[in-house]
C-alpha cells in the first residue's frame, strides 16, 4: 500500500512540474508576442461572451448566471487596456478578481443543485472554457513574464 501511494504523489509531482513548465512557456511567449497575445485574449473574451449570450438565448439555462459571466468577461475585457503589463492592485484588476470568484461560485452552484444530470467531464470542461481559461491567461502574462 505505501508503494502505491509514492506512485501517486510521485505522479502528482511530476503533472504539477508539466503544467508548470506549459505555463512558463506560455508566459514566454505571450511576452514575446504581446500584441498576437493581447489579439488571441480579445478575441477569446467576445467569443465566450457570444457563447454565454447563445446560452441565455437558446438553452435559457439560467440568465444571470450568464449575465455574470458575461460582466466577468468584460471586467476581463477592461484588463486589455494596459496590457501586458497588468498591475494586480490596480481596481479593474481587483474588479476581475472579484467576478472570477463571483463567476466560478455562480456556476458551481448551478452544477451542484444539478447533480448527476450533467456528466463530471462536461461540467470539467465549462469551467476550464466559459470560467477559468481567460484569467488564467492574464495570470501567465501578469505573474510569470516579470
Amino acid at each position: 500500500d505505501i508503494v502505491t501511494y509514492i506512485g501517486y504523489f510521485l505522479c502528482i509531482l511530476a503533472a504539477l512540474f508539466c503544467v508548470a513548465c506549459g505555463l512558463f512557456y506560455l508566459a514566454d511567449i505571450a511576452e514575446e508576442y504581446s500584441v498576437l497575445t493581447k489579439r488571441v485574449l480579445k478575441i477569446y473574451l467576445l467569443a465566450i461572451m457570444g457563447f454565454f449570450m447563445l446560452l441565455l438565448v437558446i438553452d435559457q439555462i439560467s440568465w444571470w448566471r450568464c449575465l455574470i459571466s458575461i460582466a466577468a468577461n468584460l471586467a476581463y475585457f477592461r484588463l486589455l487596456k494596459g496590457f501586458p503589463w497588468i498591475v494586480l492592485s490596480a481596481p479593474s484588476s481587483i474588479i476581475a478578481g472579484l467576478m472570477f470568484v463571483v463567476d466560478t461560485f455562480t456556476w458551481y452552484t448551478f452544477f451542484h443543485s444539478a447533480a448527476g444530470y450533467y456528466p463530471f467531464w462536461s461540467i470539467v470542461s465549462f469551467f476550464m472554457v466559459g470560467c477559468w481559461a481567460a484569467p488564467l491567461g492574464f495570470f501567465c502574462v501578469s505573474c510569470f513574464s516579470r
